[in-house]
């Protein structure tokens, strides 16, 4: 049967890189998760109170792959529903945040490897324009050290 908007099949590739990047997604979420735990009390205090517990645990795992169902259908960030999940549970404002840009980085490096594999990507432009955003990042971030210091935060 003929895709009516000219999509073509999923080959085993697919299917396979797939499933590489869902058991890496696996290992990492499993090894993150008994690196917190084992570091026990200390950690709480950044991570959040109660956000561990082991009910909090399967909430966010099966929601996590929920939010990541429907961030790819809908094609919005993940961020827009992960972040009230994780306040939800208890976890600290800081860590919503490093978990938001982890993700988002994670997402784009993908994406990179995706545009590699399929032979696609400008390798120059792709340089000069990542380039240019790494400086520009940089800069921005030093600044605004200097800025947060500046005003005693």
């Amino acid at each position: 049967m003929k895709s009516i908007i000219d999509l073509k099949k999923c080959t085993w590739q697919d299917w396979a890189t797939t499933a590489v990047y869902i058991l890496i997604c696996l290992i990492i979420t499993g090894v993150s998760y008994l690196l917190l735990k084992s570091e026990g009390d200390e950690r709480m205090e950044v991570i959040g109170k109660h956000s561990l517990e082991t009910e909090n645990s399967v909430i966010l795992v099966f929601s996590s792959v929920i939010i990541g169902f429907l961030s790819s259908i809908l094609g919005i960030g993940g961020a827009t529903l992960l972040t009230p999940l994780l306040n939800y549970l208890g976890f600290a404002p800081s860590t919503n945040k490093a978990t938001n840009v982890f993700l988002i980085f994670l997402s784009k490096a993908t994406s990179v490897l995706v545009f590699i594999v399929l032979g696609v990507l400008q390798i120059d432009y792709f340089l000069i324009v990542g380039s240019i955003s790494m400086i520009c990042v940089m800069l921005a971030e030093w600044r605004l050290s200097i800025y947060i210091n500046k005003m005693g935060r």
